[in-house]
């Protein structure tokens, strides 16, 4: 079935993404867990430290245990996520949420990340987002905050993260090097 509207499942690569409209724009309501980039080629695997700090766009699995995929989707370095080589990562017709998206999702639900949050976190899930904490790599290739924060990447301007916490906290954006690894969600364009 193809994506019609906002709301729909959107199939990507073997995937099915649920989609929802938060902030006045369409986003995938789950991380991205695309193992290629949008025309087909594939992207590296970086599972090792060594592999991980090398400059070559890929993605990796936390802590390589694959049910971590399923309920958080994969981590992907800069040089994966903000390429737009091979299409970029995301599907046709949609991008790697840029901090106007983000700025979009805060003034319509609060700075705290609590309405994005999943009721199985620490949120109320108002927004129908229902995000997790997937947590991130480190530029060492160390996995951190699994179940604690959801860092994803911003793709204008490049290099920044925005993270939600656990708790009641202010979401953030804080600049970090393309060898670090997050999330992504997709914005309909």
């Amino acid at each position: 079935v193809a994506f019609r509207t906002c709301g729909d499942a959107l199939h990507h690569h073997g995937v099915n993404y649920r989609t929802v409209l938060a902030g006045g724009h369409c986003w995938m309501s789950e991380p991205l867990r695309a193992v290629q980039f949008a025309d087909g080629t594939p992207m590296n695997e970086l599972r090792s430290s060594a592999e991980w700090q090398d400059a070559a766009a890929g993605w990796c699995v936390y802590d390589s245990l694959r049910h971590h995929a399923e309920l958080a989707g994969l981590i992907y370095n800069g040089f994966a996520a903000l390429t737009e080589e091979h299409g970029g990562v995301c599907p046709a017709e949609w991008h790697v949420a840029s901090r106007a998206d983000w700025e979009a999702l805060q003034a319509a639900f609060g700075l705290k990340g609590t309405a994005l949050k999943s009721r199985e976190w620490d949120g109320t899930d108002a927004s129908g987002m229902g995000l997790v904490p997937g947590g991130f790599r480190e530029t060492t290739g160390e996995y951190v905050a699994w179940g604690t924060t959801a860092v994803y990447w911003t793709a204008e301007p490049a290099g920044i993260l925005h993270s939600i916490a656990s708790g009641n906290l202010p979401t953030t954006h804080s600049a970090h090097p393309l060898n670090t690894g997050a999330s992504i969600l997709c914005v309909q364009d």
